[in-house]
């Protein structure tokens, strides 16, 4: 039987002005690009994007995208690191897996390029109730690119 349980759904919105990236992410992962998801009241995830992607059609992106990378750090409702990682699979196609500072993969999705030069995205817990401190079960889908994330996301949390 949980003892706490957090369910919902929710949008993203601009990281918030005290968010600070860790140092060792190196320079292209600033405060400026990224997103803050709010979970409850108290409790917001923190994405860090590459700035590559703030221009989805820039070379710097095509780069980036071109062969396997870290594009993203998250910091979670607990304060834990992960990372998101990006691979080609296709043309203008890239599969996503975020993995906690354990090395556990933990969700995982897709990425396609669209016509506008955004990037369109899905990601979602392996299988339902995954655990990682606690159980949970995740579904995000957004876009990336002009220089904004915008996403939702439903979300289960038992612990």
């Amino acid at each position: 039987m949980p003892v706490r349980t957090i369910e919902g759904m929710s949008d993203s919105a601009p990281l918030n002005e005290d968010a600070k990236a860790e140092l060792s992410w190196g320079r292209n992962f600033l405060p400026r690009f990224g997103f803050s998801l709010p979970i409850d009241q108290e409790t917001v995830v923190e994405g860090f994007l590459h700035t590559a992607l703030s221009d989805i059609g820039s070379s710097k992106a095509y780069r980036l995208l071109a062969k396997p990378n870290v594009i993203a750090h998250l910091i979670t409702c607990e304060g834990d690191y992960w990372e998101i990682r990006s691979e080609p699979i296709g043309e203008k196609e890239y599969g996503l897996t975020a993995y906690t500072d354990y090395g556990k993969a933990i969700l995982a999705g897709t990425a396609i390029q669209n016509q506008s030069d955004g990037l369109s995205f899905n990601l979602s817990t392996l299988y339902p109730n995954i655990t990682n401190a606690k159980k949970q079960s995740i579904e995000c889908k957004g876009t990336v690119g002009q220089g904004k994330v915008e996403m939702s996301c439903s979300y289960k949390f038992e612990w």
